[in-house]
């Protein structure tokens, strides 16, 4: 079976490799849930600054879900370079917030000062330049995939979860205008088809999209 790294965000990036058999290897700092998967490898160390655990190791596919900063996903990625492909899961934030082009092609968010490091501030282009970085590593052996709102078991931030207990509950809601699809961990583990078995040619891909009529946003994924 092919072996997998999922890097960081280990909680639930983790289970639907695990559930298809593949051999799946772990990188991250060991300190949020790290009593999950005993049976798994794991490499404990930090991608700012602390990524010799990887050195000289190979894997059929790296998952990268917590890239956020260029430099940082660059260690990372040319450190693993001759490893069989590299899925990095951006974010719809790359797009400028006007857009009406969020296409595969559209056109990219920028930042006036490409060299900030400011994630709170800059997060889809951020996120942009860090596609770029992947890509140009991997070539043809890069998948970007541009989430929503990404949730799912373990998930802290509770972003999905009020939604579903407030409807629970009955009684007016009071909601957003234009909520953006959603897209659970656990689906983005199989999207595109074969996520974490085989890599579609370079390039990005959407994971998110409108409702077709008479469903609900948050079942259109």
């Amino acid at each position: 079976m092919p072996n997998v790294i999922a890097v960081s965000w280990a909680a639930t990036s983790s289970r639907r490799p695990l559930g298809r058999g593949h051999e799946v290897t772990l990188f991250n700092r060991g300190r949020t849930n790290a009593r999950l998967f005993p049976d798994v490898e794991r490499l404990t160390g930090d991608r700012d600054g602390n990524v010799e655990p990887l050195r000289e190791r190979r894997w059929d596919a790296v998952v990268d879900t917590s890239g956020y900063v260029p430099r940082v996903v660059r260690q990372t990625a040319e450190l693993l370079r001759d490893s069989g492909g590299y899925v990095f899961v951006s974010s719809g934030s790359v797009y400028p917030l006007r857009s009406q082009d969020r296409s595969e092609n559209g056109p990219l968010d920028r930042m006036d000062d490409p060299s900030s490091e400011d994630v709170q501030a800059h997060y889809g282009p951020l996120k942009a330049l860090c596609e770029e970085v992947v890509t140009d590593t991997f070539g043809e052996r890069a998948l970007v995939v541009r989430s929503g709102l990404i949730a799912g078991p373990f998930d802290p931030t509770g972003r999905f979860t009020y939604w579903a207990l407030r409807v629970a509950r009955s009684g007016e809601v009071l909601g957003p205008g234009a909520p953006s699809a959603m897209c659970s961990s656990s689906t983005l583990a199989t999207k595109p088809p074969g996520f974490w078995t085989w890599l579609r040619p370079a390039g990005a891909a959407r994971s998110t999209s409108p409702a077709p009529p008479g469903r609900s946003r948050s079942r259109s994924c």
